[in-house]
């Protein structure tokens, strides 16, 4: 009986000493793996190394390389734009960006952008309400910038959204700037001074917001661009047009006034004078004053609508007050006139070189048959 239990015990330790002889090497093959760098391999749980943002970027979104596109429209980002190392990571890895489409995302803030070589940028058809100051400084070269069909407000749109670098020149400007879209917002009102920093601004578009009327502030802003060629406040609920709106930017060429409230054609109209395109389309005008012509008398009370059925071809006045209508006399006969004298110059010369027939010579019976003969030629004696 005590030998049978004495070999029990020995057995049982025996087989707990070789237990823990494996769990050691187990366990010092796992610290010796950590220690080497290398994680014990779960296959269950194993996941690659994560890949670069830019591959993300353009994982999400469509990146064509030799275009310089990056086509974000239609993917729901969230709320906020990327981070300045995802934007930086396109060009650390090759893709030199000039287009970037953000549309219909789901944006709702914009902030800063990395220096790259952006010149069009289109943020429409999202819900943005907040722009960070400075937003577009380091995009030097953008010339279009689209902000349409947002939710901006008049108070998250101030000009320091528009700064650029500091220039000895100008104004922080952004220098590129031509087409800047801010249609279909919640505007109601513009800083005075919004567009201080964008001196080559060209085209400047802000239909489908409730203005309603365009007040000081805004006049002030909109006559501040002085290279404006083209403006568009279609749909904007506005009754009038403040007179003096287009003084300053006297090169205006087109202009859309559709769909507002106006009663008649806006007096403002008459300092547009380089205007080529105008719409009045869509606006409750009851009547317009027909102006006829006094001179020149062929055109005597005749209408600017008469002049055009008739395709009626004007000319600028003379600077003198002549009226070239009335030179039709005077050129017919001096054309006459030509056409008489060359036949009579002619025929004085003939007689002339005849020696008047004898005319006026001396009279003599020599002289007469003289008249009638020329002397012979060298060539002809021969």
């Amino acid at each position: 009986m005590m030998n049978a239990s004495r070999k029990k015990l020995y057995f049982n330790m025996v087989l707990i000493l070789a237990t823990g002889t494996l769990l050691k090497e187990d366990t010092s093959g796992f610290v010796h793996a950590a220690e080497a760098g290398d994680e014990p391999r779960n296959d269950a749980n194993y996941t690659k190394t994560p890949i670069s943002a830019a591959s993300k970027l353009c994982e999400s979104c469509n990146c064509i390389r030799d275009k310089g596109v990056f086509d974000c429209t239609s993917k729901q980002i969230g709320a906020t734009s990327f981070p300045l190392e995802d934007w930086q990571s396109l060009n650390t890895n090759g893709l030199d960006v000039k287009l970037v489409f953000l549309v219909s995302t789901g944006l709702k803030e914009i902030t800063r952008f990395p220096p790259m070589n952006v010149t069009w940028l289109d943020l429409s058809h999202n819900e943005i309400a907040t722009i960070q100051t400075g937003c577009f400084t380091n995009l030097t070269l953008l010339q279009v910038l689209d902000i349409s069909h947002n939710r901006l407000k008049s108070e998250s749109l101030n000009p320091d959204v528009f700064a650029g670098h500091y220039s000895t020149n100008e104004y922080m400007p952004l220098s590129k700037l031509r087409v800047l879209r801010l249609g279909a917002n919640d505007l109601h009102s513009l800083n005075p001074d919004l567009f201080e920093h964008l001196p080559a601004l060209e085209e400047l578009s802000l239909e489908l917001n409730p203005f309603k009327v365009i007040d000081q502030q805004s006049e002030i802003a909109i006559a501040s661009i002085e290279r404006l060629v083209s403006l568009d406040l279609s749909y904007m609920e506005l009754e009038d047009i403040p007179k003096y709106l287009f003084h300053t930017p006297r090169g205006l060429r087109y202009l859309n006034l559709t769909g507002n409230l106006l009663q008649e054609v806006p007096a403002a109209l008459s300092y547009a004078t380089a205007l080529a395109w105008l719409s009045l389309d869509e606006n409750p005008i009851s009547s317009i004053v027909v102006g006829t012509c006094k001179s020149p008398s062929q055109m005597a009370g005749l209408s600017m609508v008469d002049l055009e059925h008739k395709q009626t071809h004007l000319r600028c006045p003379d600077e003198a007050g002549n009226n070239p209508s009335n030179d039709g006399a005077l050129l017919m006969g001096l054309l006459i006139g030509v056409l008489l004298a060359i036949p009579l110059t002619a025929a004085i010369w003939c007689v002339y070189k005849r020696g008047c027939f004898g005319l006026f010579g001396s009279g003599t019976p020599a002289a007469y048959s003289r008249a009638f003969y020329s002397r012979t030629t060298l060539n002809e004696e021969f």
